[in-house]
């Protein structure tokens, strides 16, 4: 009887762990329109849209965490005018120079322009106007560790040489969910610009 209740309990929690990660990831995306489609690849083409990052060293695990806290501390309210500005979904990563050299994004809210955010209170935080374009993109679940990752990125680079596309700059990885998101229900992306 007792490990019959375990069992439950034990249930129930995943279930709400599971739904909690749902219900956080339905937050406003950057919006894009698919190109074309090939299985789990994408070409899309985005609007311009406002990012709020900040540059953070250190493993690409480390990094993803210490530059998070700090766009969500500028989001939260940690800017000139006190704002709490919406959560919106992926929190982009992107390398710079060396893989210990890293980038941390959050998509502004679409109903913000550049002009009409608060000015981030800490200067590692910094607004940015991007202009429209073309992205290519792998859509995958599971884990976001480095095999998983790798894995996924090979499979786009791949894709990207056999279609002979040219891309620009270092690729993005695009995360849409909690960590405690169970992994068979995340949405993981990695991308490229393409030219």
């Amino acid at each position: 009887m007792f490990k019959k209740i375990s069992l439950i309990v034990i249930f129930i929690i995943i279930m709400l762990i599971a739904f909690s990660g749902s219900v956080m990831s339905q937050v406003e995306h950057p919006q894009y329109v698919i190109v074309e489609k090939f299985e789990n690849i994408e070409i899309r083409q985005y609007s311009k849209m406002v990012i709020a990052s900040s540059e953070v060293e250190g493993s690409r695990a480390e990094s993803i965490s210490q530059g998070f806290k700090l766009v969500a501390n500028y989001i939260f309210g940690e800017n000139n005018q006190k704002e709490k500005i919406s959560m919106t979904a992926p929190v982009m990563q992107q390398s710079k120079s060396s893989e210990n050299d890293w980038t941390i994004s959050f998509v502004m809210p679409s109903d913000y322009s550049f002009a009409k955010l608060p000015s981030p209170n800490d200067a590692k935080v910094k607004l940015t106007e991007l202009s429209s374009k073309k992205m290519i993109a792998i859509r995958f679940s599971g884990s976001t560790n480095e095999e998983n990752l790798q894995k996924h990125r090979e499979i786009l680079e791949e894709f990207i040489k056999n279609k002979e596309y040219k891309t620009r700059g270092n690729i993005i990885y695009a995360f849409y969910n909690p960590p405690w998101t169970l992994p068979f229900m995340k949405h993981n992306e990695i991308m490229s610009e393409l030219e």
